[in-house]
């Protein structure tokens, strides 16, 4: 009998800590979903701004251009299209299915948010006209780097998390596998 309630003692405390693993977890996805949404968010502010540029005669080059004084309204629209994709790439591998979250994607999402945050600042030193033009730009472009980032960061031991897969046997033994489904 002593054995019996040890055994189930011991279950119990298994099943303890199992449930404070997974809340842990839980925690740390849901901040980094946090990080990264606020951080999408804060940057809408800079992508609307760019989006403001498409017809605005203001941002027109010069009539010496051979490509047309309106050109820079197609590089403003189609940075802003390849910000759209880069956010919903971003939101799909956080707010996906937990297969999404894998060491690839985990890269992945560091590439696209190094290529959509760096020329923020990387030509700056080389080129100053490259800067932000105001303070307020500037904070907005540190936050819309900052959270997601942090954000990635976080969540980076969910990303290397291997998954693994209860399968069933069946009758003669043999495990059924996923191709089976397809």
């Amino acid at each position: 009998m002593n054995q019996f309630v040890i055994s189930r003692v011991l279950v119990g405390l298994g099943l303890i800590v199992e449930l404070k693993n997974w809340w842990m977890t839980m925690n740390k996805i849901i901040i980094s979903r946090v990080l990264v949404g606020l951080g999408l968010i804060v940057g809408l502010k800079s992508w609307w701004m760019t989006m403001q540029h498409v017809g605005d005669l203001q941002y027109v080059l010069t009539p010496e251009f051979t490509k047309g004084t309106t050109h820079a309204w197609y590089h403003a629209f189609r940075e802003s299209m390849g910000d759209i994709a880069a956010m919903f790439a971003i939101l799909t591998v956080f707010f996906g299915s937990r297969s999404f979250r894998t060491k690839a994607t985990w890269w992945i999402c560091l590439i696209i948010m190094l290529g959509y945050y760096l020329p923020f600042w990387i030509g700056t030193p080389f080129l100053p006209e490259l800067a932000a033009p105001h303070l307020k730009a500037e904070v907005v472009h540190i936050l819309m780097a900052l959270f997601p980032l942090s954000g990635l960061l976080l969540a980076r031991k969910e990303f290397l998390k291997e998954i693994r897969y209860k399968c069933k046997a069946d009758k003669q033994g043999t495990l059924n596998s996923i191709s089976k489904r397809l």
